[in-house]
Order: structure tokens, then C-alpha cells, then sequence
């Protein structure tokens, strides 16, 4: 854990330039209007980490629900994006104790962690994690239309 607290809430529209500045890409009004929304819980949901009354990171869940009766629910991490100032502050074991106590990752709860393909992180072998997928993307056009 951190010296200090770190605080987690969901990200609300007044976030929308501090997560934007740690993304730098999209649209900050769109991203705006997604932090605005009335009804995420079946959709993607911004949470913010505060360390020293300032945000140090931001990640992003998406509920995917159970894949047959019975089965643990599953939950998708997007990732962890966090601020260069808070580098080498646990920050990111923060978060995953948070997921276990909240959302009970690693318990009832499978958490499905996207990761760049390159990366290992010990982390994620700390606290029993494997790989468990291949994924492929299938990139979105500019134009809008599949390639």
C-alpha cells in the first residue's frame, strides 16, 4: 500500500480534462458525455485513484456478465493509466486490492486484464494471474467501414 490512503471513486464529468490529459487521444467531450452517463452499469465505467488530493490514475471496467449459468461473473479491466509523478507508489497493487475487496477479482469474480502484448508485468504473476486468452483486434477504419 501507498504511505498515504489512496482514495477510488467513479470518474464524473468534472474528470473528463484530468483523464483526458492521461489518454491523450479521443474527444474530451465525448469522453465527458460517457462520464455523464445516467445509466453505465451495463457499459464501460471510469474510476479515479486520488493519492494526495490528486488524481494519480485512472482505469476503466466493463461488466461482461456470466458466459453460462452458474459460471463467475466476469469483469474486463481495460487498464490502468496512470500519472508519471506517481510511478513507484504501488499504485497500481492499489487498484488490485481495491477490485478484490469490491468487486471480489480473484474470488467470485474472474477480472479479464487487457495488457500490451509485450508486456509481463510482475504484478499480475504476484497475485496469481495468467494468461489466459489470445486476443485479436480487428482495428476500426477511419472511414468507418471493415477493411
Amino acid at each position: 500500500m501507498t504511505g498515504q490512503r489512496a482514495r477510488f471513486r467513479r470518474a464524473v464529468p468534472d474528470d473528463a480534462d484530468t483523464l483526458w490529459s492521461l489518454y491523450l487521444c479521443g474527444d474530451r467531450d465525448e469522453l465527458a458525455w460517457r462520464l455523464a452517463g445516467a445509466d453505465m452499469e451495463r457499459s464501460t465505467v471510469y474510476h479515479v485513484v486520488e493519492l494526495d488530493r490528486e488524481v494519480a490514475a485512472v482505469f476503466a471496467l466493463t461488466e461482461l456478465g456470466r458466459l453460462r449459468p452458474g459460471s463467475p461473473r466476469r469483469v474486463l479491466l481495460h487498464e490502468i493509466k496512470l500519472k508519471p509523478s506517481f510511478r513507484g507508489r504501488n499504485v497500481p497493487e492499489d487498484v488490485f486490492t481495491w477490485l478484490a475487496q469490491t468487486i471480489g477479482a480473484g474470488g467470485e469474480t474472474d477480472l479479464i486484464v487487457l495488457a500490451p502484448p509485450v508486456e509481463n508485468p510482475p504484478l499480475m504473476a504476484d497475485r496469481g494471474m495468467v494468461k489466459a486468452y489470445h486476443a485479436f483486434k480487428w482495428p476500426a477504419s477511419a472511414e468507418g467501414v471493415p477493411s
